[in-house]
């Protein structure tokens, strides 16, 4: 493009000269100046081509470092797309490396792996301290014995995250639904918890030394944060009102929501992985069957799972919600 655009800008160079002199002799009638004007014609229209030649050069060399920046760009972002994708798996031999990258190139912490997918990844005991996180789906991530210190998760969804013995000292988990997560043994020491949602998590013998709290943060009961509040119910397993988990820890370890059924109504969701929703079940609807499903296969198959069980409609909603799936409801059932 660049060589067809110089043989046209000297054509028409070429054909100003000639033409301006034939014109000016014409009128004059002095033929014999005709190649000294045309010669002084010519003289200008290389100055000009000259110019326009270092134009054009520059123009081109801009061109050309643009395309490469573009191209550098490009192939910048298939990497990182790559690297948080084996960050996303459930290969461990694939997570580490990946994280040790993401880190070396500094995309660990400037905010690329923000509100991300890595739902179910098996990030056990990977270093991700200082990682920006914020609003990332971690949702049933195995994150046991993580280094999460000084971790940016605000606003991420954690729900029914295994946290155990996690290191997440001085995090910022502010916003953040940890809704059924396991944070037994976990380091909270630091930590902000301000407006957090922690409702049915395992805290036991956590460490929530100097974690801040506020008066939206919500506690493994339901209850809301209060100055007055004894954090060791819910740490300590020797307090005299120690908050248990009960059906909410047998479920979460795998065992059959029916074992303990409770007399109130409750509510189970199933995540169905090749339709892309999460549906919301009274736990004792027919379709359901507290958690087994109509064939009786368990919490989990190869095309969903079933989450639950939940005390009222809106912690399945927000568990619903959580799963990053298209929600509804039961028409069979119809629960509210």
């Amino acid at each position: 493009m660049a060589k067809r655009l110089r043989i046209t800008v000297l054509a028409v160079l070429v054909a100003v000269a000639l033409v301006s002199s034939l014109s000016g002799v014409l009128l004059s009638g002095d033929w014999a100046g005709l190649l000294l004007s045309f010669g002084t014609e010519m003289a200008g229209a290389v100055a000009t081509y000259i110019l326009l030649e270092l134009f054009i050069g520059r123009w081109e060399r801009g061109e050309a470092e643009r395309e490469e920046r573009e191209v550098e760009r490009e192939e910048r972002e298939a990497d990182k797309a790559h690297l948080t994708a084996r960050l996303g798996s459930q290969v461990k031999d694939a997570v580490v490396p990946a994280a040790e990258e993401l880190r070396r190139r500094g995309w660990l912490h400037n905010g690329s792996l923000q509100e991300k997918n890595l739902s179910k990844a098996n990030l056990q005991g990977v270093d991700l301290s200082n990682a920006d996180l914020k609003g990332a789906l971690l949702i049933t991530a195995n994150l046991e014995g993580t280094d999460l210190s000084g971790a940016n998760l605000h606003g991420a969804y954690l729900f029914m995250a295994d946290l155990q013995g996690a290191d997440l000292a001085g995090a910022d988990l502010q916003e953040a639904n940890l809704l059924w997560a396991n944070l037994k043994e976990a380091n909270l020491s630091g930590a902000g918890l301000s407006k957090t949602n922690l409702l049915r998590a395992d805290l036991e013998r956590a460490d929530l030394s100097m974690a801040s709290f506020d008066k939206d943060t919500t506690l493994p009961d339901g209850a809301k944060w209060t100055p007055d509040t004894d954090m060791g119910r819910f740490t300590d397993p020797e307090h005299p009102n120690f908050w248990r988990l009960g059906t909410a820890a047998a479920t979460k370890d795998g065992h059959s929501p029916r074992d303990s059924k409770a007399d109130s109504v409750t509510y189970h969701v199933y995540e169905n992985y090749s339709e892309n929703k999460a549906r919301i079940h009274f736990s004792h609807c027919r379709y359901c069957n507290y958690g087994e499903g109509i064939h009786e296969r368990g919490l989990k198959t190869k095309n969903g799972e079933w989450h639950g069980r939940f005390a009222t409609f809106q912690e399945a909603l927000d568990a619903a919600r959580g799963t990053g799936r298209n929600v509804s409801t039961c028409g069979h059932c119809n629960p509210q």
